[in-house]
């Protein structure tokens, strides 16, 4: 839109004129054909979205302009004139971005972008060449909030004669016509409403840039998992904690020691030198090394993170350690935290055996668990694996996973402790015999992975006993079909059976490999590893005090 002969902002009448002249238009936000421009979308917490493009910088390049370029002319109205005029439209999720220009803007506005713990799906932006950084002005419901977005401070002053000073990244709520100073550069008053109606100039002096379109998916996706479950309280999982886990009491004394406890009463090791920040567990597979760590997690209300080792590893020059010190980031910035890495051996391995690159990856998170101990961060690192011997001497040092731990077949009394366990809170026949049964899963050197393997059998074995799969199948299912299924030894005996079929006699084999079996050429076992470098058991790591 073209105005010209617009006289200084000192009589209504040229306004008024206007005004009349674009028929009471308001071309503040225009709908124009979509571009081929694409912003992405970063969830940076749990239902906190910010619009962040892929190299998180929010750029106001190949966004679609809503509006022309300001006139010399328009620049005649006054700066709070113009930003009141936008006052009156913006809602909860829109800023108006006040700079000299698009790029101190962009650059303030980036580096400030975890202040606005909101969706933001407009910004308006508001050129003022007197203004030395930047501010932002949103909306709540209750009244306008000024942000700083420069390294200045800057001096609010409220109706209600108080001063506040603002800081960088910081934000405080103003009453209408508050004052506020620049670094004494520059003052203006935020009013809720312009003198005159500009609303058909705005696109003069403004530029909107809207990304609703781009939000408004991951909205639904964010509530999508916010009311998922919301009304299902009654049918959610138990969170389980160390009492959940069966058959390991010495794990789980070790585990409370050297971690639960330092967490939970940190005062009580305060006159301890060192933390061990590192643990080990290893064993066969499906001995429950991740459950035991995820109940910990749990008991000990701190944050949990788990990665497979491998699958860090990234295809460009130094990518693979970026991705190691991210997941540390993420562990220290939310601790306490516990860092679980599966399958360590795959990083883990005797630096002689490694290619270069792999060797740069091993030192990279050597490094990274000795800063834990150097900055006594709430941070501990559980490590899992079923081949131990193959561990590096330097991973398993005081001060890095300094302590290993043993989680083997469980012993007859353990798989009766585990299956006891497992079947709590499930309708059972009062004939059948647990520990009797337990004692048939031990023969065959079964996990506690098996036997909720079992479980879930036995329940198949229960619908087809029933009819239930026959209903589902003939639509006449109904919920009223499961309410009372009692499992019966028959179910059991029938699930195990199943169980055996498909995981050891499909392998010729009837029990299973010893922990350290690997496969060679003839299919010959290898020894069974017994002893996890003596030196680094010999010495019980010493406890520090924690922050």
């Amino acid at each position: 839109m073209q105005i010209s002969a617009i006289k200084p902002y000192t009589t209504s009448e040229t306004y008024q004129k206007i005004y009349r002249q674009n028929k009471l238009k308001d071309t503040t936000v225009q709908e124009k054909p979509a571009s081929n421009s694409t912003v992405n979308l970063a969830d940076i917490h749990y239902n906190q979205l910010l619009v962040k493009p892929a190299n998180e910088q929010i750029s106001f390049k190949g966004i679609e302009k809503v509006g022309s370029a300001i006139t010399s002319a328009i620049k005649s109205i006054p700066f709070e004139e113009r930003l009141a005029s936008l006052v009156e439209i913006i809602d909860g999720n829109d800023i108006i971005v006040a700079a000299k220009n698009k790029k101190t803007a962009n650059k303030l506005l980036n580096e400030s972008i975890e202040v606005f713990n909101k969706v933001i799906k407009r910004v308006f932006f508001l050129p003022e060449e007197k203004i030395p950084e930047a501010v932002a002005i949103s909306r709540s419901e209750i009244s306008p909030e000024i942000i700083n977005l420069g390294k200045a401070p800057i001096l609010v002053s409220n109706l209600e004669g108080k001063n506040y000073l603002v800081g960088q990244k910081s934000g405080v709520w103003i009453t209408p016509d508050a004052k506020v100073n620049l670094n004494n550069k520059f003052s203006f008053s935020v009013k809720e409403k312009s003198a005159e109606n500009l609303s058909f100039l705005r696109a003069e002096f403004s530029e909107p840039y809207n990304f609703t379109k781009f939000v408004q998916p991951s909205i639904v996706n964010v509530n999508k998992r916010t009311f998922k479950d919301l009304f299902l309280e009654d049918v959610q999982a138990k969170k389980f904690g160390l009492d959940d886990v069966g058959g390991m009491d010495n794990v789980v004394k070790e585990l409370k020691k050297n971690i639960l406890y330092p967490i939970k009463n940190p005062e009580a090791y305060a006159m301890r030198k060192k933390l061990n920040h590192g643990i080990i567990l290893y064993g066969p597979p499906g001995t429950g090394k991740t459950f035991v760590a995820k109940a910990l997690a749990n008991d000990a209300q701190a944050n949990y993170i788990e990665v497979n080792a491998g699958s860090l590893r990234g295809g460009l020059v130094g990518q693979t350690e970026a991705n190691w010190r991210n997941v540390f980031k993420e562990a220290v910035d939310n601790q306490p935290s516990i860092l679980l890495i599966d399958e360590c051996d795959a990083v883990f391995k005797t630096r002689s055996t490694l290619q270069p690159y792999a060797a740069d990856e091993l030192n990279q998170v050597l490094s990274l668990i000795s800063d834990l101990e150097k900055n006594n961060d709430k941070v501990f690192v559980i490590s899992t694996t079923n081949r131990p011997e193959l561990l590096d001497e330097a991973i398993l040092r005081a001060g890095r996973l300094g302590k290993q731990i043993e989680i083997p077949f469980p012993d007859a009394d353990a798989m009766k402790d585990i299956f006891n366990k497992q079947l709590k809170g499930l309708k059972i026949d009062k004939n059948f015999n647990r520990n009797a049964f337990a004692d048939k899963m031990h023969k065959y050197s079964l996990t506690g992975a098996d036997t909720n393997q079992i479980i879930d059998n036995a329940y198949d074995m229960a619908y087809d006993r029933l009819g239930i799969f026959e209903k589902i199948e003939q639509g006449t299912f109904t919920p009223e079909d499961c309410e009372n299924i009692v499992l019966l030894q028959q179910d059991f005996e029938n699930a195990l059976k199943k169980h055996l079929d498909q995981n050891i006699k499909a392998s010729g084999k009837t029990k299973r490999r010893p922990i350290g079996f690997t496969a060679k050429d003839n299919d010959t076992a290898a020894p069974k590893f017994t002893e996890i470098k003596q030196q680094t058991l010999k010495e019980e790591p010493q406890v520090a005090a924690m922050g």
